[in-house]
């Protein structure tokens, strides 16, 4: 596979867009509820959701 060619200035570029990035990743990394995610798509397998509102 061909290396993809950058000047001096797009590698840097490249390099300091990568390191945002994942200082982005790293805050927001801990927020993200993932069991929320888990509950929104079994809703979405089952139907509207409306057990969970019985429930409730």
């Amino acid at each position: 596979m061909d290396k993809l060619e950058m000047t001096t200035e797009q590698q840097l570029a490249f390099d300091g867009f990568i390191d945002v990035m994942v200082q982005i990743y790293k805050m927001t990394s801990d927020k993200i509820d993932y069991s929320k995610l888990e509950k929104d798509k079994d809703k979405q397998k089952n139907g509207n959701g409306a057990e969970d509102k019985a429930e409730a």
